[in-house]
């Protein structure tokens, strides 16, 4: 495969993978299959709940995904409460990830030479 594409195969991944609209269709897509074990209830502790404050601020008011945001958060209320928590702790990572990918897209990428045999 000539390095070219292969370069500009990566670049497509790391454009799309961690794109809002299709992280938070990946994160309804795991919660259709996802079986949530029964637990005691947890405790909220004041942690998750200004987490929770920061996730709606940044993600649901700021952030240019927000719509794929409030249908994530949305999707999961109604189908699955329960998941609530990890619904928004994904979503945290997902913006964490789509940060890290910025930072790796716009980064120039160095031509290895070819290898002679």
């Amino acid at each position: 495969m000539p390095y070219e594409k292969l370069v500009q195969g990566y670049g497509h991944i790391v454009n799309t993978i961690y794109n809002p609209k299709q992280y938070y269709e990946r994160v309804i897509t795991f919660f259709k299959h996802f079986r949530h074990r029964i637990r005691k209830r947890a405790n909220i502790e004041p942690r998750y709940f200004i987490a929770l404050i920061r996730s709606i601020w940044f993600l649901g008011i700021k952030e240019a995904g927000r719509r794929y945001y409030w249908k994530m958060v949305a999707w999961i209320l109604l189908k699955r409460p329960k998941d609530f928590p990890l619904a928004i702790s994904l979503a945290i990572q997902g913006f964490h990830l789509h940060k890290v990918a910025e930072k790796i897209r716009f980064k120039p990428i160095e031509v290895v030479p070819q290898l002679t045999q």
